[in-house]
């Protein structure tokens, strides 16, 4: 693909008025772009951000409240730059990588230290950032195949996501279990709507080498059944909507050390919760003290009822729990 040359004012003006055409014409909230850090060299990187607020401060003028997130691959503190009042957020490519390692090695990584890290260093850059978290994208092998196609490793990846701070984004199948490998065309399968000869309208862009409907429980199931994955994304992401700390708290690391498990409180204005994901295939004996023991209260689980008996909880293989105050 050949590179515009961002140093000729008229081409700035040029892509500035396509920004606003989607805004006002199409009436967009927004956009998703690619390669946010390489529209002009790296040896050039003050050129980039500065391009950034310009666009921004441009497409504010025709909507203020429109969102913009990047693609910005590389580690956070390449990240952190882009957000001073440029573009609103970048894809968290190191949580990415941090929330599949821990579930594949079934092991606490040092996550929460590594959230923390990551966000104390993007409020450095701008108090009022947004982290734009996720699990895998269109460019990079499914989370399902990356986590040998184990639904249940899926689903408390599913859980971390959707219970840590950021703006979570699902691509799409992830929430049914879709497989695939690169090259890219195996990873952008036709989404599964139900079984072939019962879905006229199933789109057939790809022979599916991955997904289809031989291998994967389609959505029309899936919905059906209490305990799919399609329903455990669901009740995740209700249950984040329903919850303040949830979706606007911050992240703090708790006392229980577990190398199976991973904790954390999130907190906002009075609502103050403890969630306790076991990214292991036994179940976890916890111990709770210190401030943990306040947290009594069962909101949220996604393995059912809770055995919790005095300071002790077993939390089940792979289930996330959640106890309020």
């Amino acid at each position: 693909m050949p590179d515009l040359n961002y140093d000729n004012e008229e081409l700035r003006k040029e892509i500035i008025n396509i920004g606003k055409f989607w805004l006002k014409d199409i009436n967009i909230d927004g956009f998703r772009l690619d390669a946010v850090r390489f529209f002009y060299p790296e040896e050039e990187s003050e050129k980039n951000y500065l391009w950034w607020k310009q666009f921004r401060k441009e497409m504010n003028n025709v909507k203020p409240n429109f969102f913009m997130v990047g693609e910005i691959w590389g580690e956070y503190t390449v990240v952190a730059p882009f957000l001073t009042k440029g573009i609103h957020a970048g894809f968290n490519f190191d949580l990415s990588y941090a929330i599949i390692d821990a579930v594949n090695k079934q092991v606490d990584n040092g996550l929460v230290d590594k959230i923390i890290k990551i966000r104390n260093l993007y409020k450095s850059y701008e108090e009022n950032f947004y982290d734009a978290v996720f699990l895998t994208n269109h460019d990079q092998d499914r989370v399902m195949s990356v986590l040998q196609n184990n639904i249940d490793k899926a689903k408390v990846a599913a859980s971390l996501l959707l219970t840590l701070p950021g703006s979570p984004f699902v691509y799409y199948g992830e929430e049914i279990g879709m497989r695939g490998k690169k090259p890219d065309e195996l990873i952008r399968e036709p989404m599964i709507w139900d079984y072939d000869i019962a879905d006229k309208g199933q789109t057939y862009w790809e022979k599916p080498q991955y997904s289809s409907s031989n291998t994967i429980v389609p959505v029309s199931l899936q919905i059906k059944v209490d305990n799919s994955i399609f329903n455990h994304y669901k009740k995740l992401i209700d249950f984040r909507n329903s919850s303040k700390a949830m979706t606007m708290g911050g992240i703090k690391a708790t006392e229980i050390k577990n190398p199976k498990i991973i904790s954390f409180y999130r907190e906002f204005e009075d609502e103050s919760l403890l969630i306790i994901s076991n990214v292991s295939q036994d179940e976890a004996i916890i111990n709770l003290a210190n401030n943990a023991l306040k947290y009594k209260k069962l909101v949220f689980s996604t393995k059912g009822n809770i055995n919790r008996v005095g300071k002790k909880i077993i939390v089940p293989a792979f289930g996330t729990v959640v106890f309020a105050k």
